[in-house]
């Protein structure tokens, strides 16, 4: 059973954590739709999915600049591809309004996930820890197509707020800071032995969630410093087996 004495605040990673889908199929979907915003500039799809995934990977290493991660994004990428930050973060925008919603289809909710939400929601404040590189936007339309959108997220992570991302300790400091939570009462819950579990460093509890042989896309790259270590893991189970905890704690009716 796990333990959550103390725990205000669970903090769930989203992607093939929460939200369930091939990776590679959705980079490929992802970046052709997109792709097309930006023809004019790079008519080479191969060539243009390079640059995307190179500016992409920017956004998680930590430099000196101040800038929020779609800033990042759009400095880098504009550099490489002959446009304005400006410009490039309003192409992108317009996308996330319009052609996102598509993509999104192949994203499928965990069959768990709104039993455990709904019974979490009664105890604990929720927060979608999801890896900051996605504006709002687009978390709002990935949410809104899939269920997400009806729990009472504290917070969700996006783009134009936060600095710092997956796998690195300041991104989970900057959101313990947002969310005003101390570490002690929080506890992770993703797929990621190294983007979520990193937490634990922090004091922040930790639960990997098993993934049914499900194998960690390499898409985008972990910075080197993380690879082959092992980060403080509290629990291991599936989501039926937190959602079980959780019943046994709070309900006197079993499903």
């Amino acid at each position: 059973m796990v333990d959550l004495s103390g725990i205000t605040t669970l903090l769930f990673d989203i992607d093939n954590t929460l939200l369930l889908f091939d990776d590679h199929e959705f980079i490929r979907i992802y970046i052709t739709s997109i792709h097309k915003y930006f023809k004019e500039e790079q008519p080479n799809l191969e060539k243009f999915m390079s640059i995307f995934l190179t500016s992409t990977n920017k956004m998680t290493r930590i430099d000196k600049s101040n800038l929020n991660n779609l800033s990042k994004f759009g400095v880098d990428f504009g550099s490489r591809i002959g446009l304005s930050r400006s410009e490039i973060i309003k192409r992108f925008l317009s996308f996330y309004q319009t052609d996102f919603r598509e993509v999104c289809q192949i994203m499928t909710l965990h069959p768990i996930a709104k039993d455990l939400l709904k019974l979490a929601s009664n105890h604990f404040q929720l927060v979608a820890a999801t890896n900051p590189l996605f504006p709002t936007i687009a978390n709002e339309t990935r949410f809104s197509q899939t269920g997400l959108d009806t729990f009472p997220w504290l917070e969700i992570t996006s783009a134009e707020d936060y600095h710092f991302a997956k796998p690195h300790i300041e991104f989970y400091e900057e959101l313990l800071v947002r969310i005003d939570k101390k570490r002690s009462e929080c506890m992770i819950i993703g797929d990621d032995p190294i983007n979520d579990m990193v937490a634990g460093r922090l004091g922040i509890r930790t639960f990997l969630v098993k993934t049914d042989g499900r194998a960690f896309a390499n898409i985008i790259k972990t910075d080197p410093k993380y690879e082959n270590i092992d980060f403080p893991i509290d629990y291991i189970g599936t989501l039926e087996d937190l959602h079980k905890s959780l019943q046994l704690k709070y309900s006197s009716k079993f499903v």
